[in-house]
């Protein structure tokens, strides 16, 4: 049997752009700026989930949580409007796993895991060429 193929897949760099604004919205607006400062107050046993929250050893001080809330807010808003979209990006990715793998490392897991991993897949495409100020 022969696979038939997927030329119907291939999106302009135009489309990936638009693409690049609504997901940036969608991240924005309905995942919510998540804000992890209450893990700051959770007891030491609570960090038991393997996650890269474990190489930290213990739960880092409220600064931390703050700074990464609004970093991963700035690197959102800076790959909405096309402002070094690819390093951008990729600064949400990092911003957003790091952050999340601490949020889930007390517990439970969510599908929310997986969004990031659309900034650093599409930071290599061309979807940073149109619509953005760089």
């Amino acid at each position: 049997m022969r696979i038939k193929s997927l030329e119907y897949l291939s999106f302009t760099d135009e489309q990936l752009s638009v693409f690049r604004i609504l997901f940036s919205l969608f991240f924005l607006f309905f995942n919510g700026m998540p804000l992890h400062d209450e893990i700051s107050r959770l007891p030491q046993e609570f960090l038991t989930y393997p996650s890269v929250a474990l190489l930290y050893g213990s739960f880092p001080p409220l600064a931390f949580f703050q700074f990464m809330d609004i970093a991963m807010a700035t690197a959102v808003v800076f790959t909405l409007i096309g402002f070094y979209t690819r390093v951008a990006a990729i600064l949400a990715f990092a911003f957003s796993i790091i952050s999340y793998s601490f949020a889930f490392s007390v517990g439970g897991s969510s599908s929310l895991f997986l969004i990031p991993f659309f900034f650093i897949i599409l930071s290599f495409s061309g979807w940073g060429s149109h619509y953005s100020l760089d």
